[in-house]
């Protein structure tokens, strides 16, 4: 596939392109008056002068002519719609489960390099946001039959991200940064734009005496990344635990939850980095990306982990114990046990960028067979799953089908003029009803004043079976100490 061509600098052309396998190659082209030459390739062979007049020279540009052709013809076809031997995706899309309408953000997306540093300020300028603040977002919905598009909220001066759908599909929740503000808060919103009314962040981002934002930093909190919870109370990513990325100048965000209407939010997590995206499974427990923290390498650890939607049982789902990779956006998958994420490399894309995978937590939590990796590239983010076979994603200016080979087809794409303009599409999420979660009880007591640790027998652990017991005569417990 062409990965890009371009003008060389020094009057030439740089070709380069990825193989079957994902491999990167590359030729670098140049010529003069009296020279052409070519430049090193990508297996080490070393680079020819062609003197003016030399009989090889027409073969070489032959072949250069050649090579252009045959690139131009695949980039053009990579663009191409499906062709009619092929067929498009979306009837087998529409049979299995997806509505006919498709509700997603559009907003610019974040200047940090970091997954997290999407929200909030460095901490060295109180005056420079990770992320293009006040650059103009929206909410719409795509009718995929009658390829109309309708925008249901916008403000062309605002920040807009993280729409979810309630479960009667009536209404969503939503992060929205107002004009004039400088930190996201949660808001919901009906389906026909009717009835818009913020639900956390009110009067806490006035401080009097603070008003001089080039002196203090601005109060309040940065509230994000919402989603429903089966009894009616909401569980998203919050600054509110006021601390800062210890190895980077981005705040931290953890989880909280609140009532219905925004009142009541209490802490669920204690993790001292970052929590993000999360998502009901289909047995109430909430699944999340956790970036563990805790005497380990500050950029391998930061996989899937599930909590009673109350904080407690935290407890890893996948990949603790595998040292690269971010996990996010998790959500189970109908009639199947595995759940669709993103794959982010290394230590994380922006946006959550990365490639569309199935995890399945049956072969346990370190199992390397456990992953399936769907995208053929690090092109997707914000996954929703109808199937195995039938997945929906955003890729920047597009929302794209995919099927379980990794097959992609353009399902919408923005406007040109907002393409060029540098907004994204974010959060793509079908438009339809679903079933709520069987609700967990509470297990808490916000009143008491001590918790309860509860230890499990060591040696039936999943790699303690050829421990005898009685052979640990002491355990190590590490505690997470709140930071700041």
């Amino acid at each position: 596939s062409l990965a890009a061509t371009t003008k060389h600098p020094r009057n030439g052309v740089r070709i380069a392109w990825k193989n079957s396998i994902g491999v990167e190659a590359k030729y670098d082209w140049w010529y003069s008056v009296r020279h052409v030459h070519r430049g090193k390739n990508a297996i080490g062979s070393p680079p020819r002068r062609i003197p003016a007049g030399d009989p090889t020279m027409k073969s070489e540009i032959l072949r250069l002519l050649l090579l252009l052709a045959v690139i131009s013809n695949v980039s053009a076809a990579s663009d191409a719609p499906p062709s009619a031997d092929k067929g498009s995706m979306l009837d087998s899309f529409l049979a299995a489960g997806m509505p006919d309408e498709i509700l997603f953000a559009v907003r610019k997306p974040s200047i940090d390099g970091h997954w997290y540093g999407n929200i909030g300020y460095y901490a060295t300028d109180q005056c420079r946001p990770t992320f293009p603040m006040h650059s103009g977002g929206k909410l719409c919905i795509y009718n995929v039959k009658t390829k109309k598009v309708r925008t249901i909220f916008e403000d062309p001066e605002g920040n807009v991200r993280d729409p979810q759908l309630h479960y009667d599909g009536q209404k969503l929740i939503f992060a929205y940064l107002a004009k004039g503000k400088r930190h996201y808060s949660l808001y919901e919103i009906n389906l026909d734009g009717a009835g818009l009314q913020q639900l956390t962040g009110r009067g806490e981002d006035v401080v009097p005496g603070m008003e001089d934002e080039q002196t203090y930093s601005p109060p309040g909190w940065d509230d994000f990344e919402p989603t429903y919870l089966p009894d009616g109370d909401i569980i998203f990513c919050s600054t509110r635990a006021n601390r800062y990325v210890q190895c980077w100048l981005t705040q931290v965000a953890t989880l909280y939850k609140c009532d219905a209407d925004g009142g009541n939010i209490r802490l669920l997590s204690p993790n001292v980095e970052q929590d993000n995206t999360p998502w009901v499974l289909s047995n109430g427990q909430v699944a999340y990306m956790r970036w563990e923290y805790v005497d380990r390498y500050h950029l391998g650890y930061h996989h899937l982990w599930a909590m009673n939607p109350d904080g407690t049982r935290q407890m890893v789902i996948y990949g603790n114990q595998i040292d690269s990779g971010v996990i996010l956006a998790p959500k189970p998958i109908p009639n199947s046990p595995k759940l669709v994420v993103t794959w982010s490399p290394g230590h994380g894309m922006r946006e959550h960028y990365g490639r569309v995978a199935l995890i399945d937590p049956r072969l346990g939590p370190d199992d390397p067979k456990g992953v399936q990796y769907i995208s053929k590239g690090n092109t997707h983010c914000d996954p929703w799953a109808f199937s195995e076979e039938h997945l929906l994603a955003a890729n920047k200016t597009a929302i794209e089908l995919i099927d379980g080979q990794g097959a992609t087809e353009v399902l919408y794409r923005l406007p040109d003029e907002l393409a060029k303009a540098g907004y994204w599409i974010g959060e793509p999420r079908p438009v339809m009803r679903r079933e709520r979660e069987p609700i967990l009880a509470d297990e808490t007591d916000p009143a008491a004043d001590h918790g309860t640790l509860a230890l499990a027998n060591i040696y039936r652990g999943r790699k303690m079976r050829e421990l005898e017991p009685g052979t640990v005569k002491n355990l190590l417990i590490y505690e997470v100490l709140p930071k700041p």
